[in-house]
């Protein structure tokens, strides 16, 4: 699943956290409880995160090296996607 800007893992209530995150935390956790290997590509936006991060149930959140690693706006995210597209190619 490619989720560039809303990550599952993130804080509700903040900045860009919102509804997608939610969904995305959701349908992951539905479509690994059916059987499902679900990893979740979302940007990394800290320097602190690991790679990849197990959720409960099982799918996996995988942090994409593509722009800063910090918080940035969503509707400024756009420089960052062929970064982000090539991660996923060779992924």
């Amino acid at each position: 699943m490619v989720s560039e800007h809303a990550s599952p893992l993130a804080a509700l209530g903040g900045v860009d956290a919102g509804g997608q995150n939610v969904y995305v935390a959701r349908l992951s956790a539905e479509l690994a409880r059916r059987g499902h290997d679900v990893t979740v590509y979302t940007r990394r936006d800290g320097t602190r995160l690991p790679d990849r991060v197990g959720l409960p149930g099982g799918a996996v959140v995988e942090h994409v090296p593509a722009g800063p690693p910090e918080a940035v706006p969503r509707n400024d995210l756009f420089p960052h996607m062929p970064a982000f597209g090539f991660y996923l190619a060779h992924a």
